[in-house]
């Protein structure tokens, strides 16, 4: 061997260790990015589980709350229901009472909502036809001032309405119901839901 072809050699030599070099470093720089890029990945795969279980138990939390206000809206209505057609029953039971007991109530509620002067006091066309005998002195025994009862019939589901001149006070169970919802709803509800 000449000493061109020792020295073509030796480069050949340390070339391919060179590269065999090159190729090493290479394959473990890949090798490490590979781990680098793994660890990495499970990293954000750790991350995006964990977000994705506190994001699904934020979207549960919150189903459930909407669902227990449902729940209670649902149950108020219900209840607001209830207590509506109990109101709506009481007013209608009074309206069907016997002519005894119903006349019986208008004389107490007379001795409460009466003025002291000289007034007038309407029934409806029902009312008129079952008014007791002698029901003109009952009702002015009892109320404070005196009271003739009109035979104008007015539209009203029962009670009566009570006239001094130009004032009108209306005795009909539907307006006093009306007026005193909130405390007849009230006493309703504590009965009902206690």
């Amino acid at each position: 061997m000449t000493g061109l072809d020792k020295i073509i050699s030796q480069i050949n030599s340390d070339t391919q260790k060179i590269c065999e070099d090159i190729k090493n470093n290479s394959n473990q720089r890949c090798k490490d990015i590979l781990n680098s890029a793994t660890a990495e990945a499970e990293l954000i795969a750790k991350k995006g589980e964990a977000d994705a279980k506190f994001m699904s138990a934020d979207v549960i939390s919150r189903a459930h709350s909407a669902a227990s206000l449902e729940k209670r809206s649902i149950m108020l209505r219900a209840k607001q229901q209830i207590i509506k057609d109990s109101l709506d029953k009481c007013q209608s039971y009074l309206c069907s009472l016997p002519n005894d007991e119903y006349f019986d109530l208008i004389i107490k509620m007379i001795s409460k909502y009466s003025e002291e002067e000289k007034g007038e006091i309407c029934f409806s066309l029902k009312d008129l036809s079952r008014i007791p005998d002698n029901f003109e002195n009952t009702i002015n025994a009892v109320s404070k001032g005196e009271l003739k009862i009109s035979s104008e019939p007015v539209d009203i589901d029962g009670g009566f309405l009570l006239k001094y001149g130009g004032i009108e006070i209306n005795c009909a169970f539907s307006a006093i119901f009306s007026s005193q919802s909130e405390l007849f709803s009230d006493e309703v509800s504590a009965i009902l839901f206690a």
